[in-house]
């Protein structure tokens, strides 16, 4: 079978199991997320942010970037002028619209 193959077959077998847990899991996951966090970590697929943190779906808003940089040359950090406080739109979108803490 085909690499792909496997994991198309491996995610609706996890769909199945949160189903089997909880039958309204999507529906739950589909409302208003507010996550407490903005996780700016890196790319790496050997680190999930949720897995190493024991976070649930929809606690941690998560950016991945190649080993976790923050440079002023990155538009998702820095901006651009037409958005308030410096950040960048993705970051703007995250801190404003999903109402994360700033601290």
């Amino acid at each position: 079978m085909k690499e792909y193959k496997k994991l198309l077959l491996s995610n609706k077998a996890w769909a199945s199991e949160r189903l089997e847990l909880d039958a309204s899991y999507f529906d739950n996951l589909s409302k208003e997320q507010n996550p407490l966090f903005l996780w700016i970590g890196c790319a790496d697929s050997r680190v999930p942010a949720e897995e190493i943190t024991h976070a649930d779906p929809g606690d941690i808003f998560v950016h991945r970037n190649v080993a976790n940089m923050v440079v002023h040359t990155d538009q998702f950090i820095v901006g651009s002028p037409i958005c308030r406080r410096g950040f960048g739109g993705k970051t703007h979108h995250r801190l404003w619209t999903l109402q994360l803490r700033r601290s």
